[in-house]
C-alpha cells in the first residue's frame, strides 16, 4: 500500500510539472515561432523589393543600351525625301511606313539574336550590369516613334502602323516618349503582368522614337524570387492574382479570393506593411504584400510573400515534446528509486514494526528475521531483538539455541468472504516452556498398564499430561468448544468457524510444526489473554 501511495503520488506529481513545463515551452517556442515569422516575411519583402528595383535596374539598362544603337537612331530619323525612287518620285506615306519597318525589323531581328547569344551564355562580367536573372532573351522587344505608334517588333514582320500598332491608346506612358526620360512600367500583356522600360532614342539631340523592353512576371520568375527570399512568392494586378511560385491553382484561387480581393491590397499597400492572416488547405499562412514599381501602371500592382505559419509552429514546439519524456523517464527512474528504498529502509523497519506488535499481542515466541543486506538497520539489530524475546520468555539465547523457532502465521477463519477478527483468532508460536518436543515420551510411555502415575515418571504437569492422553477425537472437540467459547466471552466473532475448519487448520499447522520441531503429535492448548484468544502448541515426541 505504501509504495502503491508513493508511486501515485509521484506520478501526479511528474504530470502535473510535466503538463506545465509543456504548455509554457510550447506557447514560448509559439510565440518565438509567429514573432520569427513576422520578421522573416517583413524581410522576405523587403528582400524581394530589393531584387525588383535590381531587376528594373537591369532591364533599364539593357534598353539605353538599344536606345544608344546609332542606327535605330538614323533610321527613325530618316524623311520621305530621303526615300525617293530613281525616277526622283517621293513614296507615299503608307510606302514611307513600310520602308522604315522593313529597315527597323532588320535591326530589330540583329538584336534578337544578339539577346539568344546571351541568354546562351549566361551573365558574364562584360555584362555585370544585368542582373543574375534578366540575362535571357526579353518577352517584348520593339521599337515605335515619338507618338507611340509602333515601328518594328521583335518575331512580328508584320507588325507596324497606327492600325496594327498604335500601343500608346492602350498603355498611355508611351505618349510620354517625347520628355526625352527612361520610364519603368508593369503592363498586362497576354494575360500576365510584365516589367516594361521604354528608353528615348535620340539623333543629334532629337527624340525620334523609343524602344521598349519588357520580361513577363511567370511562375518561373516567382520561382527564381523564391530562392532569393526563402518564401513562397506570387504577382498580383488589381485584384487578380497572376502568378505564384508553387501553389497550385486551387491554391491560388483561395490565396486571391481570400487576400487579394477579400482583403484591398491596395489599400494595405498605402498603409504600410501589415502582416496578413488567411488559411489555406487546412494551415494557417501569413503573407505580407510589396508593390511592383512605382509608376502610374504599377500602382495595383504587387507581389506577395507567403509562409506556412502552422508548419513553422509546428516545427518550432516539437522540441517541447521532448519534455514529456524525459518527465516520464524520470518518473520511472524515481519510482525504481522508490522501490529501492523502500526495500532496504522501509521494508525491514515493517518487520521490526510487526515483530514487536506481535509480541506486545503476547506472542513471546515470535522471532526476529533482519535481512543482511538492510541499509536502514544494523546488522545485529535482528539478533539483539531476538536476545530481548529470549530473556522476557525464558527460553535459552539464539547462541546457544541451534534451530530458533520461526514465526508462526495467524490462523485465517472465511466464510463467504468474511474474516474473523484477527486480533483475537490467532495461532501463536509454542510456549515457551515446551518449545522443545516433550523428552522421552514415546507410545510406551502412555501405556495404560504402566504401574507409575505419567506425571511422576515425567515431572510435567497434570494438564499437559491430560494433553498428551486424551483421545484425539475428544481433544479435538474440547480444543474446539473451548476456542468458540473463549472467543464468544472475549467478544469476538465466531460465524464461519465450523468444526471441520477448526480441525482441518489445526491438522494443516500441526504438520508444518511437526516437522519444525522433530516431533511425532502436535496438540494445542487454548490461551486467553487480556481478550485475546489464541492456540499454543504442544510438541510431544
Amino acid at each position: 500500500m505504501f509504495r502503491t501511495k508513493v508511486a501515485a503520488t509521484l506520478l501526479t506529481i511528474f504530470a502535473v510539472v510535466g503538463g506545465v513545463l509543456y504548455l509554457q515551452a510550447a506557447d514560448h517556442a509559439e510565440a518565438q515561432a509567429r514573432e520569427a515569422m513576422a520578421e522573416r516575411l517583413d524581410q522576405a519583402r523587403r528582400a524581394l523589393e530589393k531584387v525588383r528595383q535590381l531587376e528594373d535596374f537591369a532591364l533599364v539598362a539593357k534598353a539605353e543600351e538599344l536606345a544608344r544603337w546609332t542606327p535605330m537612331a538614323r533610321i527613325l530619323n530618316t524623311r520621305p525625301q530621303d526615300l525617293v525612287s530613281e525616277d526622283g518620285t517621293l513614296p507615299t506615306d503608307e510606302r514611307f511606313q513600310l520602308l522604315i519597318h522593313n529597315q527597323m525589323h532588320t535591326e530589330v531581328h540583329v538584336w534578337s539574336r544578339k539577346f539568344d547569344e546571351r541568354a546562351k551564355a549566361g551573365p558574364t562580367e562584360g555584362n555585370a550590369v544585368l542582373s543574375r536573372y534578366r540575362h535571357e532573351k526579353p518577352d517584348l522587344f520593339m521599337v515605335v516613334d515619338p507618338a507611340g505608334v509602333g515601328v518594328a517588333q521583335a518575331g512580328d514582320p508584320a507588325w507596324y502602323g497606327t492600325k496594327e500598332a498604335n500601343v500608346s491608346a492602350e498603355y498611355p506612358i508611351l505618349s510620354r516618349i517625347a520628355e526625352g526620360r527612361t520610364f519603368k512600367d508593369l503592363w498586362q500583356w497576354k494575360g500576365a503582368p510584365m516589367d516594361v522600360a521604354v528608353a528615348p532614342i535620340r539623333f543629334n539631340g532629337k527624340v525620334v522614337g523609343a524602344v521598349v523592353l519588357g520580361y513577363r512576371l511567370t511562375g518561373a520568375e516567382a520561382r527564381k524570387d523564391k530562392e532569393v527570399v526563402d518564401a513562397e512568392v506570387a504577382y498580383f494586378v488589381g485584384d487578380q492574382l497572376r502568378r505564384g511560385s508553387s501553389l497550385d491553382t486551387d491554391a491560388e484561387r483561395t490565396v486571391a479570393e481570400k487576400v487579394v480581393q477579400g482583403m484591398d491590397l491596395k489599400s494595405k499597400l498605402d498603409q504600410g506593411p501589415q502582416l496578413l492572416d488567411f488559411e489555406l488547405n487546412g494551415q494557417t499562412w501569413q503573407a505580407m504584400a510589396g508593390r511592383l514599381g512605382s509608376n502610374a501602371g504599377a500602382e495595383k500592382a504587387g507581389f506577395l510573400v507567403m509562409a506556412d505559419l502552422t508548419s513553422t509552429i509546428y516545427e518550432a514546439t516539437s522540441y517541447a515534446m521532448i519534455i514529456p519524456l524525459v518527465i516520464l523517464v524520470a518518473a520511472l527512474v524515481a519510482l525504481a528509486l522508490v522501490m529501492f528504498f523502500h526495500r532496504q529502509f522501509v521494508q525491514p523497519l515493517e518487520q521490526i514494526d510487526n515483530g514487536v506488535l506481535e509480541i506486545i499481542n503476547g506472542n513471546l515466541d515470535y522471532w526476529f528475521e533482519v535481512d543482511g543486506d538492510s541499509k536502514a538497520l544494523p546488522d545485529t539489530m535482528g539478533q539483539n531483538l531476538n536476545i530481548m524475546v529470549c530473556h522476557l520468555s525464558g527460553r535459552p539465547l539464539p547462541e546457544d539455541d541451534e534451530e530458533p523457532p520461526k514465526p508462526v502465521k495467524r490462523l485465517q477463519w472465511q466464510e463467504g468472504g468474511g474474516d474473523a477478527d484477527p486480533k483475537a483468532q490467532s495461532f501463536e508460536g509454542p510456549l515457551s516452556a515446551e518449545r522443545s518436543p516433550v523428552p522421552g515420551f514415546a507410545a510406551s510411555v502412555f501405556d495404560p498398564s504402566t504401574p507409575l502415575p505419567l506425571a511422576e515418571q515425567s515431572g510435567l504437569s497434570a494438564e499437559i499430561l491430560s494433553l498428551v492422553n486424551e483421545p484425539e477425537e475428544d481433544y479435538l472437540r474440547r480444543v474446539y468448544a473451548e476456542y468458540v467459547n473463549a472467543s464468544e466471552e472475549a467478544g469476538s466473532p465466531v460465524k464461519g468457524i465450523t468444526f471441520q475448519k477448526f480441525t482441518d487448520q489445526l491438522a494443516n499447522h500441526a504438520n508444518d510444526l511437526k516437522q519444525r520441531y522433530n516431533c511425532t503429535r502436535i496438540r494445542f492448548l487454548v490461551n486467553v489473554n487480556e481478550a485475546r484468544v489464541s492456540l499454543k502448541p504442544v510438541p510431544i515426541a
